[in-house]
């Protein structure tokens, strides 16, 4: 296998940056998600299972705040369940 090859992936080597970022991102999308599921359930804000001040952390508060205002405007379920599939 050619040398500018990542054995583990066999992805070009160039490609890496691009799939650290991709993985970032997908990592701050999954942790909205979380937040906005708890939020919308009625969880208390310091149930945030990361780091404060962590970009995660940030993210899933944001998502926390989303969620729990959709539930105090009485969005439905299935709304709800549309939004984070949506996100995914």
């Amino acid at each position: 296998m050619p040398s500018c090859f990542n054995t583990n992936r066999s992805l070009p080597l160039a490609m890496e940056p691009y799939l650290m970022k991709r993985q970032k991102r997908d990592i701050s999308q999954r942790a909205y998600s979380k937040g906005y599921q708890l939020g919308y359930q009625g969880r208390p804000e310091e149930a945030c299972p990361f780091r404060d001040g962590s970009l995660t952390a940030q993210e899933w508060i944001r998502g926390w705040h989303e969620g729990h205002s959709d539930n105090l405007d009485g969005i439905k379920v299935q709304a709800s369940q549309q939004k984070i599939i949506a996100l995914r």
